[in-house]
């Protein structure tokens, strides 16, 4: 854990310590994909990217110029439920974008129609 968000502390922490799982914001990512260093880093090591809080507009976050073989993942959750409830899995290969992933074992859930509250099953959500 890094006390605050200085990208070449980040980079470099990945590189020297060959870190293989991130979990960030999409900001944060969008961050690291624009900074002018990026090339100077070794990220090869990372196999397993995932972000939550908002859906990120890229389907991979790492397109060419950091890893290219690392797709980002996609979960949700919130406070009141302590955590993830769906989470977009590496064994399922990349995620269509937008998706939330599969829902979690633990978790239960159902989509509703936001007008009524009623069940709305087989409807996108």
């Amino acid at each position: 854990m890094l006390p605050r968000v200085v990208l070449d502390a980040l980079m470099d922490h990945i590189q020297r310590y060959r870190v293989t799982t991130m979990f960030a914001v999409p900001a944060l990512y969008r961050m690291i994909l624009e900074h002018d260093r990026v090339d100077f880093y070794d990220l090869s090591s990372l196999r397993y990217c995932g972000q939550g809080v908002t859906c990120c507009r890229r389907r991979s976050a790492f397109d060419g110029s950091i890893n290219s073989k690392t797709p980002l993942y996609q979960g949700y959750g919130t406070t009141e439920f302590c955590g993830a409830i769906c989470m977009s899995y590496a064994e399922d290969g990349i995620p269509p974008v937008g998706s939330a992933g599969r829902m979690l074992p633990e978790s239960r859930w159902k989509l509703v129609d936001p007008d009524t509250s009623n069940h709305a099953p087989g409807r996108a959500g």
